[in-house]
């Protein structure tokens, strides 16, 4: 059931949420470019008989709107197509609504389905030309299997369904420009990917000490010293 839009006389509004009481009455702004909402449910006080000064057909002829339905999902989906906020309706009648949460509920029920049939234009695209470092990826798998796929500074290995296990391998000396570091085993170690990403910028050094090293790997230590002068450079910032 789709959603029914009233802004053309509050005498049709107010005749649905007579004969549809357990209805849902979303209240707002008739500009499509406002966020400005507020979700009740049918014949709440606040939208039934003249209020203040309001005068006739102010419930829907003025600066708001009623968009009714039975279904919140159904509302949900209209306000997604027609309002500029994509995080749903958020605002409750906290008179109409206990439970101030009810529409989360409604927001995670639709997003696997019913959001995937809304239209969306893709985003555009544009041709890109790029060129990579031919990395040599045996020698980054066989590492990680040396660890058994564990970080070589805090031990950890993640686990991956299907009884797997993930891990990355960092290259020391960052490859490529403006460093030109090599593709060989002495400038690779086996790392987490928090450690991995805070070894990319720098923001810690790096100690043999400190690593777990197998017997039959072999880091260079110029590789260590150019990292920690990357570090310096780094806090001297």
């Amino acid at each position: 059931m789709t959603s029914q839009v009233f802004d053309y006389g509050d005498k049709p509004f107010l005749t649905w949420m007579e004969f549809n009481p357990a209805g849902f009455v979303l209240n707002t702004s008739k500009s499509s470019g406002s966020a400005d909402h507020m979700l009740h449910r049918s014949r709440c006080g606040h939208l039934t008989g003249l209020v203040g000064d309001q005068g006739p057909d102010g419930y829907t002829m003025k600066d708001y709107i009623k968009v009714c339905t039975h279904e919140p999902v159904d509302l949900m989906k209209w306000y997604i197509e027609n309002r500029p906020i994509k995080n749903g309706i958020t605002n409750l009648c906290k008179d109409c609504f206990k439970d101030q949460d009810f529409m989360e509920d409604v927001w995670l029920e639709i997003i696997p389905h019913d959001l995937l049939e809304i239209e969306v234009k893709p985003p555009a695209r544009v041709p890109q030309m790029t060129s990579r470092i031919k990395r040599n990826y045996r020698l980054s798998d066989s590492l990680k299997v040396l660890y058994s796929f564990s970080c070589q500074i805090c031990g950890v290995s993640i686990s991956l369904p299907g009884n797997q296990s993930y891990t990355e391998a960092h290259h020391i000396k960052p490859l490529g420009i403006p460093h030109n570091g090599p593709d060989i085993e002495k400038n690779l170690i086996c790392v987490c990917p928090n450690h991995h990403v805070q070894l990319d910028y720098a923001a810690i050094p790096l100690a043999t000490k400190d690593l777990t090293i197998h017997q039959n790997h072999q880091i260079g230590e110029e590789y260590i010293e150019f990292h920690n002068w990357r570090v310096q450079r780094m806090s001297a910032v």
